[in-house]
């Protein structure tokens, strides 16, 4: 009866909230922010038991996490009095979240909240914030607000809507009115309604939109992020299932400047390697593919901090001219199972009449098997020969040897593709049968896939079922696996997709998510609690 009286309220409210026209909150975000999110709140109504939304409190979602009793005691006072249906808060209307990055160092957060009782809000605000956190109210360009010194925020409303500015360094704290002042403000020239790129995603329809605009990011960083100049645009649409958290993503370039990412995707190799290891085997792989013209954009724009590596390319040997020439564009790794290693270690002791005698032990240790590649070319056998010649490396035969016991690896170059291995049968594999991964690393420029149950039991397996390993194994026990692939470069747009599937297929990610990260946070608080 109470989940029939629940959904029953929430298609009366839907109906009547399906027109709201969230403009009014956006005239107040900048053009120029650096990233805008919106969250769909009708949508995350109608997909979470109404139950379970309507009794989320803040607490659950802050509590826990400090390692402070008195700042977690400020935490859970401050959570209990901001219940969000005292807040006058209108639930079904978009929320929205802005960061703009100024002047290199000034970095503040908004967030845009839609009121359905500007009442309710001013009374929290004024009678119900613990007295540390009640600002003093004033009034400018048609809003009540106050800065909330404890919290390095600032509070402002008028009876449509609420936005919160939050400083997130120094710098930004003391420019906090003047921020406010630039959005309350805003020109309708300046305003993201004007963004026709921002207008695009909100068309689109997902839990959470995320805009960001990379060419801002590259313009207030002094060139900072010198890499990024051609980048223009990010969009990410994200939505929780039940079971899974799934995040679409396209990245917009200049026509006017992205010579170098337009065709940043070279064609494959057929990672042929990867054929050659039983599926069953493999715990996680990535593989990237890139025009080799990249690294050299790359070491162009960042040239005077490669000058601190100039002894090290003395010592092996290489100009930094030579090192675009190391790589070619393809990289790959794959992790596989742990195996357990027997070998002979040699130690000495003395005997009654101080003679030194040589002592074998033979012990067992678990070694990870990963295989590393990447294509190269000759410039990589002669960097490898001087590091041989330096005794940093062993050179046997075609291969390298670096380490020693369950820690050794091997080096070895096969018809110019660079393999790196803790197995040496695995620089000479050949394929045996085509597999899921190889066929997706060959298709897709970028592919990552992380078996994450694998992952930690072979993990639990390597530590000797420590008390540190059983802990991080009961914290994402809930994760099934994670992926990412990404596409070629077409018309000037690179799309990637990534899933995180849970093993709770009868749960929605939000919620499993926030648990994990509740847990998580609470171990670490526990391990943090100075020991009696």
């Amino acid at each position: 009866m109470n989940k029939l009286f629940y959904f029953l309220m929430l298609g009366i409210a839907l109906h009547f909230f399906s027109c709201s026209n969230p403009e009014q909150m956006q005239a107040h975000i900048s053009k120029e922010s650096t990233v805008v999110a919106s969250v769909d709140s009708k949508r995350f109504a109608t997909k979470i038991l109404m139950d379970k939304f309507g009794n989320l409190s803040l607490s659950d979602l802050f509590s826990g996490g400090s390692n402070d009793d008195e700042q977690q005691a400020e935490k859970d006072s401050l959570a209990e009095a901001l219940k969000p249906q005292d807040l006058g808060i209108d639930f079904l209307t978009d929320i929205y979240a802005s960061a703009q990055l100024e002047e290199n160092t000034k970095l503040y957060a908004v967030v845009y909240v839609k009121l359905s009782d500007s009442k309710k809000l001013e009374d929290a605000i004024k009678n119900k914030l613990p007295f540390a956190y009640r600002p003093k109210i004033q009034e400018k360009a048609g809003f009540q607000y106050g800065i909330i010194s404890k919290k390095q925020s600032l509070i402002a409303w008028n009876e449509s809507f609420c936005f919160i500015i939050i400083s997130l360094n120094p710098e930004s704290f003391v420019g906090l009115e003047t921020y406010f002042d630039k959005i309350a403000n805003l020109p309708k020239d300046q305003q993201i309604l004007k963004d026709d790129n921002f207008l695009k995603i909100q068309e689109q329809t997902a839990d959470v939109k995320v805009w960001a605009k990379m060419s801002s990011l590259y313009q207030k960083t002094g060139n900072l992020f010198g890499s990024l100049e051609g980048l223009d645009y990010l969009h990410s649409l994200i939505d929780f299932e039940k079971g899974q958290l799934s995040i679409k993503s396209k990245i917009f370039t200049d026509p006017a400047k992205n010579a170098n990412f337009a065709k940043m995707y070279a064609k494959s190799n057929k990672f042929s390697v990867v054929n050659a290891i039983a599926e069953d085997q493999i715990i996680g792989v990535s593989s990237m593919r890139y025009d080799p013209s990249f690294i050299k954009v790359f070491l162009e724009k960042n040239a005077g901090s490669m000058v601190q590596f100039l002894p090290y390319l003395a010592f092996t040997g290489l100009g930094i001219q030579e090192i675009p020439n190391l790589f070619k564009g393809d990289f790959f790794q794959v992790q596989m199972k742990s195996v357990e290693v027997t070998q002979e270690v040699i130690s000495y002791e003395f005997d009654d009449n101080f003679n030194k005698v040589e002592k074998k032990t033979l012990t067992k240790e678990f070694a990870q098997q990963s295989i590393f590649g990447a294509s190269c070319d000759q410039t990589m056998n002669k960097l490898f020969d001087n590091l041989a010649k330096g005794g940093l490396l062993s050179k046997k035969e075609t291969y390298y040897t670096f380490g020693s016991g369950a820690n050794s690896g091997y080096f070895g170059i096969n018809d110019n593709f660079l393999l790196v291995s803790s197995n040496l049968q695995l620089l000479n594999a050949k394929p045996t049968t085509s597999n899921y991964f190889g066929k997706m690393m060959a298709e897709n420029p970028i592919f990552v896939h992380v078996d994450v149950q694998k992952l930690m039991k072979d993990e639990f397996v390597t530590s000797q079922k420590n008390e540190k390993a059983q802990k991080a194994i009961s914290l994402v026990e809930r994760l099934e696996k994670a992926t990412l692939i990404g596409s070629e470069m077409k018309e000037n747009i690179a799309n990637i997709d990534f899933t995180l599937d849970l093993m709770n297929k009868n749960e929605n990610a939000l919620f499993e998510i926030l648990a994990i990260i509740k847990a998580a946070s609470e171990t670490v608080k526990e391990e943090q609690k100075p020991q009696l």
